[in-house]
């Protein structure tokens, strides 16, 4: 059994179905989360575009974060109801999901190589270069 071709007006009617997401520069790092079915990408800092983080979600939601200064995102994590980002200065921002504001910043005393969290908990364990 043959199928019928493919018509535009069959593919123009599935069109509002379909999101369509553009990513300013090269994806550096993703973070999943299946409780909130959220889907965080974050960039590198090129001449394309600066680093951000883009969160995609069920029935469309998506958002823009924009890191507190000129960098590249290395790693990223949820955390309960935020969005932990270490950047490629070493800084550790805190985004409140909910408002999508910087809840806090912190500058760790070393180069952040690992970082281990829980997406129930409000916590973040951070492993650095020099061992502390």
């Amino acid at each position: 059994m043959q199928r019928p071709p493919i018509t535009h007006s069959a593919f123009a009617d599935k069109l509002p179905q379909v999101a369509r997401y553009g990513i300013n520069s090269q994806i550096s790092a993703l973070a999943y989360d299946p409780i909130q079915s959220l889907l965080a990408v974050g960039t590198k800092d090129t001449k394309f575009g600066s680093g951000q983080i883009y969160i995609f979600g069920q029935k469309r939601v998506s958002t823009t974060l924009k890191l507190p200064r000129k960098a590249s995102v290395k790693i990223l994590q949820f955390v309960a109801d935020k969005l932990v980002c270490v950047d490629s200065k070493n800084d550790v921002s805190v985004f409140a999901l909910d408002t999508t504001r910087i809840l806090t910043s912190y500058a760790p005393p070393g180069l952040i190589t690992a970082i281990a969290t829980d997406p129930t908990l409000d916590y973040a364990l951070f492993g650095l270069q020099n061992g502390r």
